[in-house]
């Protein structure tokens, strides 16, 4: 009797109030009732635990489409359920008008019935369960790959490059620069930072460290004379702004320079393992 007044005390509870699990909890206790308040505690975890962790696998559009079909109470609720940052995501694509009546919602939100918090997630967890069977996964092959060599020695890094080049220069080089990228210049010896500005336009220097970071910009500008640093500076506030793409563009000119000089044994780069890589 004990025992089943307690479930259904649990079971009543509105959700996320602690008090009614705490206090049945705590009768349990008293009553040293030990091998019926373990039964209440599994029955708990297994009936009270209503988890959202699941919406952190599907992509935030994925949601959107799907909230937008759903009543503004739902979304309300769902969105109480989601972390911070993905729930921001979900709440900037919806429309401004579902939007408004969503938040407006979410801020009258206090108290909900597990079962309705749990028909929700069931709800959910199936929908998204049918479109993820269906869903086609990208994958970076060349930037894994990539990544992979960055933790092998010189050698296995250096022949399969080699063995990719073979097969079509444009498949080698998409790998090589994910093994060393724009950012990894700055890692370079000073004579090697000098050799790679030489081979290079400077307006191509520019526009490349418009999209570049502070430690690079003072790599290259530690490496070049004063005549050349306020060419490169001028040229950048020349050209203003620029577009992502422009400025990996030219990074990705540098990056040629860079594999030509590798080539030549005139760059040499320490990574991985072995300690002993070329890139």
């Amino acid at each position: 009797a004990v025992f089943e007044e307690a479930r259904q005390i649990v079971l009543y509870q509105t959700y996320r109030i602690a008090g009614g699990v705490v206090c049945v909890q705590k009768i349990l206790e008293r009553l040293r009732a030990t091998s019926m308040y373990q039964n209440l505690s599994d029955w708990m975890s297994t009936e009270s635990s209503i988890d959202f962790s699941f919406l952190k696998n599907i992509p935030s559009s994925q949601i959107i489409t799907l909230a937008a079909q759903e009543h503004p109470q739902t979304i309300a609720l769902i969105l109480s359920q989601m972390e911070a940052n993905q729930a921001a995501e979900v709440l900037s694509g919806l429309s401004s008008v579902l939007r408004a009546d969503a938040t407006f919602r979410l801020t009258r939100l206090d108290k909900v019935e597990p079962e309705t918090l749990q028909d929700v997630k069931t709800s959910l967890s199936g929908i998204f369960e049918r479109l993820l069977k269906n869903q086609v996964v990208e994958i970076d092959g060349p930037g894994a790959l990539g990544t992979i060599l960055r933790f092998t020695g010189h050698r296995t890094m250096r022949t399969v490059i080699g063995q990719l080049r073979a097969q079509g220069r444009d498949l080698g080089d998409a790998v090589a620069n994910r093994v060393f990228t724009f950012e990894d210049i700055a890692m370079l010896t000073d004579r090697e930072i000098q050799m790679i500005v030489r081979e290079t336009d400077l307006e191509e220097i520019a526009v490349a460290l418009i999209g570049a970071s502070e430690e690079i910009k003072a790599r290259v500008f530690c490496n070049v004379s004063r005549r050349m640093w306020e060419t490169i500076t001028y040229k950048m506030r020349d050209t203003g702004r620029i577009s992502k793409i422009e400025a990996q563009g030219a990074q990705q000119h540098i990056l040629q320079v860079v594999r030509q000089l590798e080539e030549a044994g005139q760059v040499r780069y320490v990574w991985g393992d072995e300690k002993d890589i070329f890139v």
